[in-house]
């Protein structure tokens, strides 16, 4: 569900996904500009849905 609903137009409702993501990984991958969180939805940013797998499975590590 996280990388399918990260990789559309519209922001996943960080609720739904928040006990399967690892904070902090979540946090290094913010802070390299591949997603952001805003109004409780996460999204990729262009470069970070170029790298959607990689992004994907450094938040459930």
């Amino acid at each position: 569900r996280l990388m399918l609903g990260l990789r559309l137009d519209e922001p996943l409702p960080f609720a739904d996904v928040a006990s399967a993501v690892d904070e902090a990984a979540l946090a290094r991958i913010e802070t390299l500009g591949l997603a952001k969180r805003r109004g409780g939805g996460l999204t990729l940013t262009p470069r970070g849905r170029f790298l959607g797998g990689a992004v994907t499975a450094e938040i459930l590590a």
